[in-house]
């Protein structure tokens, strides 16, 4: 039943700490659209027990959120023998699948909560390489060669990499001693000096990566400086009509997933340039000249000045 009605699929890529999570949060406030964040590195590194959770959180949630199609259907008269769609109805998650099973899930979903638009949004990592169900090269391929519109994003590197040290820096402790056991396969990140060049590795290559498929690349300061235009050029290459609701972070939105915890887990609050241009004077030295060593090439591409 289904496959009758497969909702549009878009895609949001672009390095961790690069506003990943923060687009896909403001695609969420589309009336229509179901946005996912990071499902498949959420399948990979998760229990089975995990996922169901995470899915049966984020399916609670559409029931107190309907769209405009719920809306519409319930409004209508019903004919005799006829039910509306009611909030108690629920599409299980799946306790085990593959990643093509999981896709199908999130459409049917999508489609069962009656949101025309499904958006999910992933990361592109490559590093550390010695953490396999961490690294995804082969995803983004697969997703690269397939017809869903993809949509990339990527900041400054010195922001970047001044985005994942402070990361590191609030989950190391002790509840990343906590988390570790049920999450063997997302690295440690113990080492610092490690952290900046893998994850300046990571952002050469996936700026390599767009430029080898020719995808379109969007920069989380053009969001920040100008997010009404941003967002109604990034929704019309995802092909996800633009609301004005987007952008106001009032607005009650269905978001889940993995990412970024203060854009998940925290009251949103607006677009904001703030922390732009921070890497320069929160990195080290010897990190910054790292970054330069690595991503020169690729940012004097993009108009970024290291």
């Amino acid at each position: 039943m289904y496959d009758q009605i497969a909702p549009h699929t878009c895609f949001i890529i672009g390095p961790p700490r690069a506003g990943t999570t923060m687009l896909g949060h403001l695609m969420a406030g589309g009336s229509d659209v179901l946005s996912v964040s990071e499902p498949f590195l959420a399948h990979a590194v998760l229990s089975h027990w995990s996922l169901h959770r995470m899915f049966a959180r984020l399916t609670k949630r559409l029931q107190t959120c309907p769209s405009r199609g719920q809306l519409r259907a319930a409004a209508k008269p019903q004919r005799p023998g006829m039910h509306a769609h009611t909030s108690k109805a629920r599409l299980h998650p799946p306790r085990e699948t593959t990643r093509r099973g999981l896709m199908d899930y999130m459409r049917r979903l999508a489609d069962f909560h009656q949101r025309p638009y499904l958006v999910v949004k992933e990361t592109y990592r490559t590093e550390p390489r010695d953490y396999t169900n961490w690294c995804n090269s082969d995803l983004m391929d697969q997703l690269a060669a397939g017809d869903d519109p993809i949509v990339t994003i990527i900041r400054h590197p010195f922001d970047n990499v001044a985005s994942a040290i402070r990361f590191l820096k609030t989950w190391k402790g002790p509840c990343w001693r906590v988390l570790q056991p049920f999450t063997p396969s997302v690295p440690p990140f113990r080492d610092l000096n490690r952290m900046v060049e893998e994850t300046a590795r990571n952002w050469s290559a996936f700026v390599s990566w767009v430029r080898r498929h020719d995808l379109p690349l969007v920069r989380y300061e053009d969001i920040a400086h100008d997010p009404h235009e941003s967002m109604a050029t990034i929704c019309r290459l995802c092909g996800v009509p633009f609301e004005a609701r987007m952008l106001d972070h009032r607005q009650r939105r269905v978001y889940a997933g993995l990412g970024a915890w203060e854009v998940i887990h925290r009251p949103a609050r607006p677009v904001s340039a703030r922390s732009i241009d921070c890497g320069r004077t929160e990195l080290d030295p010897e990190h910054l000249e790292t970054i330069r060593e690595l991503c020169g090439e690729a940012a004097a591409s993009l108009d970024y000045t290291l």
